[in-house]
């Protein structure tokens, strides 16, 4: 990206004023094309999304997301392994993904034009597809975009998931929160997987493509 630095440049007003256009530019091109894929992730960009009725959409005011995997192992040990512990790895893998949130009534009943609530899709034991992943449309300065932010397809894992559990606080001098979990039903792809399979609905394997 372009330096913004004038000292020892004799720049005019002029020139600092290009060369501060050319580093918006910079930025915003970066933007466009996405997150790069090779370096630290910032916690603020990857999040978890739940599918939505024209998309995946993001739980609001998130702090925090987590993904948990893990495999079961079979227990072999025997008189021939000794004191020594022996197991047979390639068991069934379960996997969660679990948010905390800031949380408005809407969050946690749902409201008018039958969008429902987390309570309320715990209650009837939906099954939806959730997406783990980096977003696409990250901002300058952090802010959530007009649009919502987006899954990136090439950066994200998909998979079936229904409401496990949902912790709901509210103390006195505070803003109320929540907990969630999710538990994961079936394979966890990445998307491009999940698309090729058809294992995700059109509307995602438009965007995918």
């Amino acid at each position: 990206m372009t330096e913004i630095n004038d000292k020892g440049k004799g720049l005019t007003p002029q020139g600092e004023t290009a060369q501060i256009a050319q580093g918006l530019k910079d930025v915003n091109a970066a933007l466009k094309a996405g997150l790069p894929k090779d370096v630290i992730i910032q916690g603020r960009n990857l999040m978890l999304f739940r599918q939505g009725t024209g998309g995946y959409v993001p739980l609001g005011a998130a702090t925090s997301h987590t993904l948990n995997i893990t495999a079961e192992n079979a227990d072999i040990s025997n008189k021939d392994t000794a004191q020594f512990h022996a197991v047979l790895p390639g068991g069934n893998i379960n996997w969660t993904v679990s948010a905390s949130c800031m949380a408005s009534w809407l969050d946690l009943q749902g409201g008018s034009g039958g969008a429902k609530g987390l309570i309320d899709d715990l209650v009837a034991g939906d099954v939806y597809k959730v997406a783990f992943g980096m977003i696409v449309n990250p901002s300058p300065d952090g802010v959530k975009p007009a649009e919502g932010w987006k899954v990136d397809t090439s950066a994200a894992y998909v998979g079936d998931a229904f409401i496990s559990s949902i912790a709901v606080s509210a103390p006195y001098d505070s803003q109320v929160t929540y907990d969630v979990e999710f538990q994961g039903s079936g394979p966890l792809l990445p998307y491009g997987t999940a698309v090729a399979k058809n294992r995700i609905p059109d509307f995602n394997k438009k965007s995918a493509e």
